[in-house]
């Protein structure tokens, strides 16, 4: 099986849609400008190089060669040998990395004597993606080449020697702080640090319960057949984001039944408390999964017959039901719902029964059974467990707010080639925050094409 227990991807079309949506909120405020250089390059004094990005970036979700080829000459410079070089090498393999494309780009290179340009130009570049601890996420640009109209000319290699380093400099520096990214949390789930990859036009996060434990590598590409970007847990997700709503979960009654054994009458007088524990998963093709439960509880019996004396037992209880449980949606909350409990069989023991009371402790079973049957059923019929609230991401650029708000959110199942998951899939809308205008923001994309279920395990 695989040793993931969630995860969260993008794919290369949503992300460009995305990316479309936030260059026409932020345009020309982030994508036009100028950076002073104030040095000589190539024996051109350059004062500034003034840019602007004409249409929005594009990206290729694979590993990059170029930044990877940067990383490793990087290594290289370091003069390291043998086995230590190796491992940095290995290492550098391990890195994400990511294609970026600015197609459209005019650039004017201002000297002290006048000025180059403008050059409507396009970049290529690759990109290191880096996960830091508390969520923050770093982009760097580890290698890019300038294209002119035409093909190589003498003007793009130079530009490409002289020119792109001091860019590069100038923008990875301002890209250092990162962006913040909302933390997976489920219900009563704690996950360690994601393992992140780019594979066949993805960007795929795997994580791991810490409850779990175990290392954690993201599944292929290959089975994740929905565009857009998706959210997918599986049954030890739901066990544990179950388990956290069953332990504050309890039920308590009463039963009092005489019943007529000659010569006298059986009276039972019984108080008892039920809760339930340790859910088992078997999520499977559809919006509807099984659920395996253990009901548990105990309390006290009181018993007369005739003359004899009263007793007291102490009771024990123990059932396992199974509940049909649909996955559903409502605004951004996933959850499941109990439907429908399975008929099950009651286990009921008592303490310090005396030889008396052996001939009549099947009358007191079948009178205690129905009731505390009911009374688990009651207490998981209906139940909602929320296991995930799908977040807004709020985005600060310059001095906009802007925010990633999730829309026409839809929840299923699919199979990754190996086990079942729980899914949950949608649209994205950028918008800015209330009081401030950004022209563009009111174009929401649909990202996803409806999910098909996939075959049974």
């Amino acid at each position: 099986m695989a040793n993931y227990n969630l995860v969260a991807g993008i794919d290369q079309g949503t992300l460009e849609l995305l990316s479309s949506q936030l260059y026409g909120s932020i345009y020309p405020r982030i994508f036009k400008g100028s950076f002073p250089v104030g040095t000589t390059v190539g024996g051109f004094p350059i004062d500034a190089v003034d840019f602007d990005v004409q249409a929005p970036p594009r990206f290729q979700l694979r590993p990059s060669p170029e930044a990877l080829d940067a990383l490793h000459a990087a290594v290289d410079a370091l003069g390291a040998e043998g086995d230590h070089a190796r491992a940095l090498h290995d290492a550098v393999d391990e890195v994400v990395t990511f294609g970026l494309t600015l197609p459209k780009l005019s650039l004017t290179i201002r000297l002290r004597s006048g000025k180059m340009g403008p050059f409507n130009a396009s970049i290529d570049a690759g990109c290191q993606a880096t996960f830091l601890g508390g969520g923050r996420f770093v982009l760097k640009v580890l290698a890019a080449t300038l294209a002119l109209p035409g093909g190589p000319s003498a003007l793009a290699d130079a530009i490409n020697k002289h020119v792109m380093p001091l860019v590069l400099e100038k923008l990875n520096a301002s890209l250092a702080a990162g962006w913040q990214v909302p933390p997976i949390e489920f219900q009563g789930v704690r996950f360690g640090p994601p393992r992140v990859r780019t594979e066949d036009g993805r960007l795929l996060a795997g994580y791991s319960t810490l409850q779990g434990g175990g290392a954690v590598e993201p599944p292929a590409a290959a089975p994740w057949s929905r565009p857009g970007e998706f959210l997918l847990f599986d049954n030890a997700v739901a066990n544990t984001a179950t388990a956290a709503v069953f332990a504050g979960l309890q039920r308590s009654d009463r039963t009092k039944v005489t019943i007529g054994k000659w010569p006298f009458d059986l009276n039972i007088d019984a108080s008892y408390e039920v809760g339930v524990r340790n859910p088992a998963y078997a999520i499977q093709p559809g919006n509807t999964t099984q659920v395996a439960v253990e009901a548990y509880g105990g309390g006290r019996v009181t018993v007369k017959y005739g003359v004899l004396p009263e007793v007291t037992l102490g009771l024990r209880i123990g059932a396992r039901p199974n509940v049909l449980a649909r996955f559903q949606l409502q605004g951004r909350q996933a959850f499941f719902t109990f439907f429908q409990v399975l008929d099950f069989r009651v286990d009921i023991a008592f303490d310090g029964v005396p030889e008396w009371l052996n001939r009549f402790i099947s009358d007191v079973v079948s009178v205690l059974t129905a009731p505390i049957a009911q009374l688990i059923g009651a207490l998981l019929s209906g139940l909602t467990v929320p296991v995930y609230q799908i977040p807004t991401i709020p985005l600060k650029v310059g001095d906009l707010n802007l925010v990633i708000d999730p829309d026409n959110l839809q929840v299923d199942t699919t199979f990754d080639g190996q086990k079942h998951l729980a899914a949950a899939s949608g649209t994205v809308t950028v918008r800015a925050l209330p009081g401030v205008t950004v022209p563009g923001v009111e174009h929401a994309a649909n990202l996803y094409a409806a999910p098909e279920s996939a075959a049974a395990e």
